[in-house]
């Protein structure tokens, strides 16, 4: 059980990393846009993305929990 709460949370940390990085470059083209509707599709998205993260996060100190009991 342990090792699959250890590959579950290897995958977790690097879903996270890949949603950083969608959010790093979509502050980026915020920054850049002067368009209205294109920033505030470009915010939206971000607040998703972030949303996702945080739930991702959440489930990754779960399976860290999980995977310190087993020690």
């Amino acid at each position: 059980m342990n090792e699959s709460n250890i590959k579950e949370l290897e995958e977790n940390i690097s879903k996270q990393k890949v949603l950083v990085g969608e959010i790093k470059s979509l502050s980026e083209d915020l920054k850049s846009s002067q368009i209205e509707s294109e920033i505030k599709m470009i915010q939206e998205t971000i607040e998703s993305l972030k949303m996702a993260l945080s739930n991702l996060n959440q489930h990754g100190i779960i399976l860290a929990r999980k995977i310190s009991m087993y020690k």
